[in-house]
């Protein structure tokens, strides 16, 4: 009867036509369905995206680090024949200053593109005033560092920024016997439990609820009271699915579990009172809930991916809009093979004696040594 007056109350009628109003049931179902559909498509960008990544790491592993190892093998040798060549005292001061020019900016590359340190080949060709600004600089940087470490972590007059008493300020007590509590002793006395991490805490209440949501799940399934043999066929099926995902602690299958019983509740024509809608009405509200944090959660991740991860920087260099991961790669190779070409041809000229003198005056007039060298 009181299904019957729920029905009433959701068809409104107006004069010429019956128009059919939702109610907050049929609005949560909707929002519920949206919000799966929602992380779905979440979950199926995050794998195409890894699947994509992955791709281009092999493709660069196979085609792109041969030639960046070439590179860095033939920069290498460049060193040597500079270092060499500076020995050499068939090379005039103006000559040797250049070779210098020429060393210290190779370093540099080897740095920025290779991770290399070069800081010793440095210091074997600085000047004695260079050296002195070199340690400067490096003492200043020390400097600077441990006035971070002081502000962020280090020793503080008033203790650390973050209120926490320094371990190696503290006296040492000695160990002895823990005392039982008494019923003279004081709360103060006795002692007190960790407080719960935030996060933890958060991590046991999922679990907590997902155990419960699982529990309801299967009291609400269960083919095994269910006499007609498709319908119990459904059930098991939907019973395995609901097993697999809380083995996995997997809320999203779980959730998405609720929602197919409700479609098969549906489509078995199941009466509900209204006292059953509600008591759904606010379990589809607690899903919701749920669902939109986790919402929240996976799409604050595929942004740190894209942005802050290790491969953000591959994602944007190889994933082009309206370019194929194709033609970038292709295009990537090219510059490398046309960079291998370039410095071989410079360390043929560096290693030999005929036309050094000519590349060395030719450069010393260069404004910049950038695409040069």
């Amino acid at each position: 009867m009181a299904a019957q007056n729920s029905n009433d109350n959701a068809l409104v009628k107006k004069p010429g036509k019956t128009k059919l109003v939702e109610t907050p049931l049929d609005k949560a179902k909707k929002e519920f369905s949206r919000l799966l559909n929602s992380i779905e498509k979440l979950k199926q960008e995050a794998e195409t995206r890894e699947a994509s990544l992955t791709s281009i790491k092999n493709r660069i592993q196979q085609e792109i680090k041969p030639l960046m190892d070439q590179t860095l093998s033939v920069r290498l040798e460049i060193n040597q024949a500079l270092e060499s060549n500076l020995a050499d005292k068939s090379f005039s001061r103006k000559e040797k200053k250049t070779l210098v020019e020429l060393l210290f900016y190779n370093c540099a590359l080897l740095e920025e593109m290779f991770g290399q340190d070069m800081t010793e080949v440095r210091l074997r060709h600085m000047t004695a005033r260079e050296k002195r600004e070199y340690e400067e600089e490096m003492e200043q940087a020390g400097d600077i560092e441990q006035i971070l470490n002081d502000f962020f972590g280090g020793v503080t007059p008033g203790g650390n920024p973050f209120g926490q008493p320094e371990e190696a300020e503290q006296p040492k007590k000695k160990q002895g016997r823990k005392r039982k509590p008494t019923a003279d002793s004081s709360p103060e006395d006795s002692p007190q439990p960790d407080a719960i991490d935030p996060q933890v805490k958060k991590k046991l209440d999922l679990q907590r609820y997902m155990r419960s949501l699982y529990l309801s799940l299967v009291k609400s399934i269960h083919p095994d009271l269910e006499q007609d043999e498709e319908k119990k066929w459904r059930r098991t099926e939907l019973m395995q699915k609901v097993s697999v995902a809380y083995q996995h602690l997997d809320l999203y299958e779980l959730l998405k579990a609720r929602k197919e019983l409700l479609e098969i509740e549906e489509s078995e024509h199941l009466e509900k009172s209204l006292e059953i809608e509600n008591k759904e009405l606010d379990q589809l509200k607690q899903y919701i809930k749920i669902l939109k944090s986790q919402q929240q959660e996976i799409q604050s991740a595929h942004y740190t991916q894209r942005i802050f991860s290790p491969d953000a920087a591959l994602l944007r260099k190889f994933i082009v809009p309206n370019q194929s991961t194709d033609k970038v790669m292709d295009k990537e190779k090219k510059k490398y093979k046309k960079e291998v070409k370039r410095i071989i041809e410079i360390q043929q000229i560096l290693m030999g004696r005929a036309g050094i003198h000519q590349y060395l005056a030719f450069v010393h007039d260069l404004p910049y040594l950038e695409g040069y060298f």
